[in-house]
């Protein structure tokens, strides 16, 4: 080998080394260091992306990022679908030929931001990253052959211009495959290595990287704006195109040295040693402790101590980015490129060539059959464990957004980095969030506040609990969920329940007489979670609350005896779907189009306003949330269990292992809570009652909340909209809630554009504003086309266009997912996967919008058409009706069928008749008449119709889940009536 030395010492005399990788991970990744960029020309990512997975296998996952070019990136393309784990994947967007794309995978831990950039015939892409507190600029680049090259000099020449002036203390680097010969002396490759020198970039690829041209046409040039103690380049002697992959290597002497040993090892937790050690512990003592806080500190540290006995520090295995890349196909990919190599030095040895092909042909097919094999088994072994099942098919076919593990965030306009401000960025983090509610103006007068309907009288009674359904609320409880300050995790308590049961019985019961939740049980731990836009902005963070087990089973038992007793008492309202046994946001959007159809049907003026609410379930006041806790009979002893649930909560931001401060939670219901829900829709319950008083009719799915109002004309539409939201807007200031003006909008429903009122705002009067004055302080919500409630898109016309268009684009999206899964996948599990990913796609909302017209019917049925005949592996041109039945699976107008079936028979649009024997009639249920086309295609008129071919054992069902199951069986045997 003959690696590089310095940058000083860099010239492009020198020839970089053509390594195999058992000598790059000897020479180039010896210890962990530095930071490694590799470049591959992939010739169709879907085809080769297991060679790519093989590859990184081998080179012991090295490599920080890897640039892949000529990645056949199609306008459906969607790198959800790419199984490549660990890596961030960014993806150029602006291909025009098939054989373009630019594909960046960047290791987890690396702070990354990559925007786009345009170069005529040419995909190019700049990514920023910080490693190791130096700012690098990777220019990755993939230039069509049959492009202008002289154009495409000029437009470099001003890309690079612009990045220098943008990034001045950046180290600059420029990849990818080029397709400009290195080693041609030609005028066309002397300008873009003119170009190149005149900006102080260095070339460091100056061999062959297509070996069947003997071209250098995959480039690497740095402009080291930092003086890297070392710089090394290589090309690897291992094919998977009929491109060499390119490497560069970059040393800081400042920042060198190896990475904790803990970054290559893990914790073993033994739990069948756990669960026999904790047999035989002496839980009893803690029965004897004094206060319910001391009980839970010594049941902590006992089972703390017993899997610290239980625990042992594995090494992790480098050599396998996936379990099915096994070390045989490592050393048979090696022996593969060593054959490679003799054929490279033997080009007339044709026994030699054809042994190479047929080594290498076979070894394809093994990866191939070991990756299916290994799935397959994998799949088959957790064919009854939905949860394992489908964390193997996503292992198999999705690409898992990572967790953040280094924050670069803008304090005070500088860029913190948290490896060395993690206290500062913790701390920041956790004020931000602490502040995220609406402290003030908040009303404190608890008795006006007490206006909640409770019809019985009756008062909340805690029981106490049981063994038996403390393990009963155990085993229901996900076990791979992340452990709070005392990192105890619900799995580890599913192993050791039998032993401790007695013991959380004792203690649950003691919080539950004492009406005190202890301290332990009121402390979160905060992790930010980013939600989209710039990564430096503190503003684009969630918190994700990470909470005591014990207290998370304790709430789920409040929380049952709750939830019974707000629905036996008709507590809450009707128009509230959120967090409630058998109602969920299907429930809603059926009655929100139910609505809007009748109005249409009769002419009325119609308009929806949809209300986004500024972080309502922080903003949550404590008093006045107590005091309506109160007004519907939650008082005594429970209220001072709710009172102390509430108060004092504390929470601290985790960043790497750094804790911030503590800080006093004094506003909002606590995230990641099961209870937080349910106490929301409590505090919100009386706006629900609002109904009487109000114009139109709310419906509301937590804080989701619409309001649909019909008149006789515009004109009153408009004042009782102006006038409802008034009150309604007072209501909110009175609870201490903010609509957000920016987001809600409203929008008018009409038949068609013609119809459509000319009013584009509704003047909304604040409760502080001065109407007589010039300078208005009223707050106004604008008019728009088409709006997004509960994550489905109404329109004005109620024609579902573009509710149907972003379904089709979605659709059309996982037909690659369906092409990379039906390599791996047999028809049958391919059937399971599309349950899970197509058709609850489809089916979502269907009860609101599947009532099309034929036109838009077709294009949806072409999308689902066009995924069934890839998992069947079927024709363009077979039978859509045939394809259906040999999957088994009901077509998009047969899932509104079945839908509008359900629906019209839970929300009991008809009453049933047990009808004893068959008449003449034909219609055995009433049908409304409607005159419009677009009512006759709404659910329940649909419902209704389709009801009168149903046999009659199905319309006397009296069970609502046995009418589901009986439907879904008639439909699929009346194809032809439906």
């Amino acid at each position: 080998m003959n690696p590089l030395n310095t940058i000083n010492n860099i010239t492009t005399k020198e020839t970089v080394p053509l390594l195999t990788i058992q000598e790059a991970n000897s020479n180039l990744f010896s210890d962990n260091s530095g930071l490694n960029i590799m470049h591959v020309n992939i010739r169709s990512l879907i085809k080769h992306i297991s060679d790519l997975e093989c590859l990184s296998a081998a080179l012991n996952n090295n490599n920080h990022i890897i640039i892949t070019t000529e990645s056949w990136i199609s306008d459906n393309f969607n790198t959800k679908f790419i199984p490549f784990k660990n890596y961030q994947i960014v993806a150029s967007i602006n291909n025009v030929r098939r054989s373009d794309g630019i594909l960046i995978f960047i290791k987890n831990e690396i702070h990354q931001s990559s925007t786009e950039i345009t170069i005529t015939n040419a995909n190019c892409m700049l990514t920023l990253i910080t490693y190791k507190n130096i700012n690098y600029g990777i220019i990755s680049i993939y230039r069509s052959p049959s492009g202008n090259l002289i154009k495409f000099i000029e437009e470099l020449y001003t890309t690079i211009t612009n990045i220098i002036n943008s990034h001045k203390n950046t180290t600059l680097i420029l990849i990818g495959d080029i397709n400009i010969d290195l080693l041609d002396t030609t005028n066309s490759t002397a300008a873009y290595l003119d170009l190149l020198n005149s900006f102080d970039f260095i070339q460091l690829i100056n061999r062959p990287t297509r070996p069947q041209t003997n071209t250098c046409i995959d480039h690497i040039f740095i402009k080291d704006n930092h003086k890297h103690y070392s710089i090394q380049a290589a090309v690897l002697d291992s094919l998977i195109t009929d491109h060499f992959p390119i490497i560069l290597r970059l040393d800081n002497k400042t920042t060198s040295g190896k990475k904790a040993s803990n970054q290559n090892t893990y914790k073993y937790v033994d739990f069948n040693k756990l669960k026999l050690i904790s047999s035989i512990t002496n839980w009893n003592e803690i029965k004897l402790a004094k206060t319910v806080e001391d009980k839970i500190s010594l049941l902590t540290s006992l089972i703390q101590n017993n899997i610290k006995n239980c625990t042992s520090i594995r090494p992790k295995n480098k050599n396998q980015l996936k379990h099915w890349i096994t070390t045989g196909i490592i050393q048979s990919i090696k022996k593969r490129d060593k054959l490679h190599t003799l054929t490279r030095q033997q080009p007339f040895n044709t026994a030699l060539i054809d042994s190479y092909k047929k080594y290498r042909n076979k070894l394809s097919d093994i990866i191939t059959k070991q990756k299916q094999n290994y799935y397959r088994e994998a799949i088959s072994k957790n064919s009854k464990n939905i949860k394992k099942l489908w964390s193997t098919v996503k292992d198999i076919t999705t690409h898992t957004e990572h967790k953040i593990t280094n924050y670069n965030i803008n304090i005070k306009n500088k860029i913190h980095d948290s490896n060395l401000d993690a206290t500062l960025i913790a701390d920041t983090f956790n004020s931000y969030f602490i502040s995220m509610g609406n402290p003030n103006n908040v009303n404190s007068n608890k008795k006006q506040c007490l206006s909640v309907n409770n019809n019985s009288a009756q008062s909340l009674y805690l029981r106490m609990t049981t063994k038996k359904e403390i393990n009963y609320t155990i085993n229901n409880m996900k076990g791979d969920s992340a452990p709070g300050k005392d990192g105890i995790t619900i799995n580890i308590v599913k192993h050791i329940k039998e032993s401790i049961s007695d013991i959380l019985e004792h203690i649950f019961n003691t919080i539950l007489v004492e009406c005190n939740i202890p301290n332990s049980f009121k402390t979160a731990l905060i992790t930010p979670i980013h939600k989209g836009g710039d990564k430096s902005d503190i503003t684009n963070y969630r918190p994700i609350s990470l909470l005591n087990v014990f207290s998370k089973i304790f709430e789920r038992i409040v929380k049952k005896r709750l939830l019974t007793y707000l629905e036996e008492n008709l507590i809450l309202p009707k128009s509230q779907y959120g967090f409630r046994e058998n109602l969920g946001t299907e429930d809603a959007l059926a009655q929100v189009s139910k609505d809007l159809y009748t109005n249409l049907e009769q002419k009325n003026k119609s308009l929806g306003i949809f209300m986004d609410l500024s972080k309502a379930f922080d903003s949550i006041s404590h008093d006045i949330l107590l005091s309506t806790l109160q007004s519907i009979g939650i008082v005594n002893k429970t209220y001072r269990l709710f009172e102390s649930y509430l108060n004092n909560r504390k929470q601290q931001v985790q960043i790497g292992n750094t804790l911030s401060d503590e800080l006093i939670i004094y506003n909002g219901v606590p995230q990641g809570t099961v209870l937080s829900p349910i106490l929301y829709i409590i505090y919100v319950a009386e706006l629900g009652n609002i109904n009487a008083s109000i114009h139109g009719k709310l419906f509301s799915y937590a804080d989701d909340t619409a309001l649909i109002i019909s008149e006789c004309s515009w004109e009153k539409a408009y004042q009782h909209a102006e006038s409802d939201m008034f009150t309604i807007n007072k209501w909110f200031y009175k609870h201490n809630l903010r609509l957000n003006f920016n987001k809600t909008k409203f929008v008018t429903f009409t038949q068609d554009k013609r119809t459509q009122p000319l009013i584009n705002e509704i003047k909304i009067h604040n409760p502080n504003c001065k109407t007589q004055n010039k300078n208005d302080l009223c707050d106004i919500i604008k008019k728009t086309d088409n709006i997004k409630y509960l994550g489905i898109i109404f329109d004005q016309h109620m024609k579902w266009d573009i509710q149907i268009q972003n379904l089709i684009i979605k659709m059309r999206k996982l037909n690659h997912f369906y092409i990379n899964a039906k390599k791996i996948l047999d028809k049958s599990m391919l059937r399971m996967v599309y349950f899970a990913m197509t058709q609850s796609l489809l089916q979502y909302g269907i009860t609101a919008w599947g009532g099309l017209g034929i036109v838009a019917q077709n294009k949806l049925l072409t999308a689902q058409k066009s995924i069934i005949k890839i998992i069947l592996n079927k024709s363009k041109t077979y039978s859509s009706e045939k394809i259906f039945k040999d999957m088994n699976v009901f077509d998009v107008k047969q899932l509104f069928y079945k839908n509008a079936l359900y629906f019209t028979y839970k929300l009991k649009l008809i009453e049933f008749k047990q009808i004893t024997r068959t008449t003449r009639q034909n219609n055995k249920i009433a049908i409304p008449i409607i005159k419009t086309l677009k009512s006759s295609r709404y659910f329940g008129k649909v419902g209704l119709e389709l009801l009168n071919n149903v046999p009659l054992h199905i319309l006397n069902c009296q069970s609502y889940s046995k009418f589901k199951l009986l439907i879904k069986i008639w439909l699929k045997n009346s194809y032809d009536i439906t």
